[in-house]
C-alpha cells in the first residue's frame, strides 16, 4: 500500500514538474513585434473596385488612379499610411493629382476588371504579383497601368516618384532615368552622403570574373539620405557580417558611367546596370549567385527581413526551399528558441 501511494506521489509529481516545464517553455517563446494594422486617410476614396470607372473617375478630376494594395497587419502598410498619405508636407499635392483606392491582397471584395471579368481582390492580387506590401499601382484614364512601386517608400524617395507621374512624365521617360536625374541634382547641390568604402566591400569593376561565392550588391549614391544609417543598423549588425563573410560584397555608386562588366559578362556602367535591374531606392540591394538574381531589396526594409533574405541566399537555401518556406522555418525556429522577431519600423 505504501509502495503503491509512493508511485501515484512520484507519478503526480512528475506530471506537475512536465506541465510546469512545458509552462515555462511557452513563456520563454519570443514574439512578433511590431505588427500593425494600417489605418486608412479618410480622404482616400470609398470604391466599389470597378478599375474603369475609378480610372475614369480619376480622370474627370484631372487626376491618376492610385491603387494601394496593403495586407493586415504590414507595419510597412501602416507606415506608409501614415507619414506619407496623412502627415507629410506633401498632402496637398497628393490629394490633387490622386484618386486613392485601397486593395486588401487578401481581401474577398469583388474587382471589376476593364474587360467585364470580376474577382477578388485576392485573386486580382495574385494575377499582379504583388508579393511586397505594400504595393502602389498607377493608372491613367484609360485604366492602363503605367508604373508600379513595389515596398514601403520614406516621404523623400516618394514625393520624386509622385511628381514623375502627376506629370506624366512616364509618357517620355523612365522611372528610373527620371529619378537618377533628380539625384544627380542633389548630389552636386546638397549631398546627403559620402560613399565612404569598408573593410567588407570588395573593390572591382568586373563582377563576372568573382569567386563561386554568392554576390550581395549593394547601390548607394550621394544624394541618399539613408545609406549612413543602413551601414551601422543593418550591414554592421553582427548577424549580417557573420552571413556576410560567405559571400562576395560589392558597393556600387548608382550615379557612376565608369565602366562595369556585369554577372553575365556584359560592358555596361553602375548607373546603367541599376536600370536594368530595376533597382529604383537608395540603398538598394541586389543578391546574385551562380549568375542568377536571387533576391532583390527595393525598397525600406526592418532588420529581420534584411537578414531573411541574405540568409536565404548567403547560405544557399534556395537550393532546397522555396522563399516562403524558408522565411517560415527561420520565424519558427526564432520564436521557438526564445527569441522575438521585430518588425517594428
Amino acid at each position: 500500500m505504501l509502495k503503491q501511494s509512493l508511485f501515484v506521489c512520484c507519478h503526480a509529481l512528475v506530471l506537475v514538474l512536465a506541465l510546469f516545464w512545458l509552462s515555462q517553455l511557452a513563456l520563454a517563446e519570443g514574439k512578433v513585434l511590431g505588427v500593425r494594422d494600417m489605418v486608412k486617410p479618410p480622404w482616400w476614396e470609398l470604391s466599389f473596385l470597378d478599375i474603369a470607372e475609378d480610372a475614369k473617375a480619376a480622370a474627370e478630376e484631372g487626376k491618376h488612379l492610385l491603387m494601394y494594395f496593403h495586407l493586415k497587419g504590414c507595419p510597412y502598410c501602416a507606415k506608409m499610411a501614415e507619414e506619407n498619405f496623412s502627415t507629410s508636407a506633401y498632402i496637398a499635392f497628393l490629394k490633387e493629382n490622386f484618386y486613392v483606392v485601397d486593395v486588401d491582397i487578401l481581401g474577398d471584395r469583388d474587382v471589376t476588371l476593364p474587360d467585364g471579368d470580376v474577382i477578388t481582390e485576392r485573386k486580382y492580387a495574385d494575377d499582379l504579383k504583388v508579393r511586397f506590401t505594400p504595393g502602389l499601382l498607377f493608372f491613367n484614364g484609360e485604366g492602363e497601368l503605367v508604373l508600379r512601386v513595389d515596398g514601403y517608400r520614406s516621404n523623400g524617395q516618394f514625393e520624386p516618384i509622385l511628381r514623375y507621374v502627376a506629370s506624366r512624365a512616364y509618357s517620355s521617360t523612365s522611372l528610373h532615368a527620371y529619378l537618377a536625374e533628380d539625384r544627380a541634382k542633389k548630389a552636386n547641390t546638397s549631398p546627403n552622403y559620402r560613399l565612404v568604402d569598408k573593410p567588407y566591400f570588395t573593390r572591382t569593376n568586373n563582377l563576372h570574373e568573382l569567386p563561386d561565392r554568392p554576390i550581395m550588391l549593394v547601390f548607394e549614391d550621394a544624394s541618399c539620405s539613408e545609406c549612413l544609417g543602413f551601414h551601422r543598423n543593418f550591414l554592421e549588425d553582427d548577424y549580417s557580417r557573420e552571413l556576410m563573410d560567405k559571400m562576395t560584397v560589392v558597393r556600387l555608386d548608382a550615379l557612376s558611367k565608369e565602366k562595369l562588366i556585369d554577372h553575365t559578362g556584359k560592358v555596361t556602367t553602375p548607373m546603367a546596370y541599376a536600370r536594368q535591374l530595376g533597382v529604383s531606392y537608395r540603398p538598394g540591394i541586389v543578391l546574385i549567385d551562380r549568375g542568377k538574381i536571387k533576391e532583390k531589396r527595393d525598397s525600406i526594409s526592418v532588420l529581420y527581413h534584411f537578414q531573411t533574405q541574405l540568409a536565404y541566399v548567403a547560405t544557399r537555401a534556395y537550393l532546397q526551399q522555396s522563399r516562403r518556406e524558408f522565411s517560415r522555418a527561420r520565424q519558427k525556429q526564432l520564436l521557438e528558441s526564445g527569441q522575438n522577431v521585430d518588425l517594428s519600423l
